[in-house]
């Protein structure tokens, strides 16, 4: 039996659809007590009239939390599908393919050595790669 390798990304996918639902509400409710207008204004710097759109009120912090979970739901959906097209693979052709978003284990650890020394030389500190594939 295989195993449903895309299950995690539409977990995800459905995790961010909920979370922009919440942010088109929460929206909403904003621009409803306070309606935008519009103006328009002539640019001399470029020589040409802008439409702009003005807030009665700054956009309130909570809405970029929301924004901020569903963009980073979809990222990682995106991730667990490139992995989980990668595994399918294995149930598929015939081609083996083995931790297809991590290098092997002595190439993973010649880079954070390789990481290690130029930190190190340079006092830099630099975020190591984290995107992994299970399975």
């Amino acid at each position: 039996m295989k195993p449903n390798l895309f299950e995690s990304a539409n977990l995800l996918l459905s995790r961010a659809r909920e979370h922009r639902d919440e942010l088109q509400r929460r929206g909403q409710a904003f621009f409803d007590e306070n309606p935008y207008t519009t103006a328009i204004e002539f640019n001399a710097q470029f020589g040409c009239y802008i439409k702009k759109a003005r807030l009665p009120a700054p956009l309130p912090p909570s809405l970029f939390p929301v924004a901020a979970d569903a963009f980073n739901n979809l990222r990682h959906a995106l991730d667990q599908a490139v992995c989980a097209t990668a595994l399918a693979k294995n149930y598929g052709d015939g081609i083996t393919v083995t931790r297809p978003c991590l290098p092997s284990y002595a190439e993973l650890i010649g880079e954070v050595v390789l990481r290690a020394r130029t930190d190190a030389s340079t006092s830099r500190r630099r975020k190591l790669p984290t995107t992994r594939c299970i399975g």
